[in-house]
């Protein structure tokens, strides 16, 4: 993995200031999100695309303590829909209300999709 393999950038939110991670690896990507100063584990969810016969992205929550995880699994199944390939998401956030997750949703399709 080359330095030019790792994305990152910063947004403000109408919910907070995130900082984002991407790294892109030959077999899927590993996206991490955080509202801290420092990157840290999180809720987490692993989605793979869809293929033949299958209509959405199939994913699984690894760390999930609750309802967090749906919004966490349906932004993994969408990166891992626009890019054809698997996402491993991590969030850490204080707050993953659906204004907060839906501003992370659409800020990564505006940066995957570019």
């Amino acid at each position: 993995m080359e330095l030019d393999d790792i994305t990152e950038f910063e947004s403000d939110l109408l919910s907070g200031h995130i900082k984002v991670r991407i790294i892109d690896m030959d077999n899927g990507l590993l996206v991490m999100i955080t509202d801290s100063d420092k990157f840290k584990l999180g809720v987490t969810s692993l989605a793979i695309p869809s293929r033949p016969g299958m209509d959405t992205p199939v994913s699984s929550g690894i760390f999930s303590p609750g309802s967090d995880d749906t919004m966490v699994r349906t932004i993994a199944e969408r990166i891992s829909a626009w890019t054809k390939r698997p996402c491993l998401l991590v969030v850490h956030a204080k707050s993953k209300d659906r204004e907060f997750m839906v501003g992370i949703l659409t800020l990564l399709k505006n940066q995957l999709l570019q």
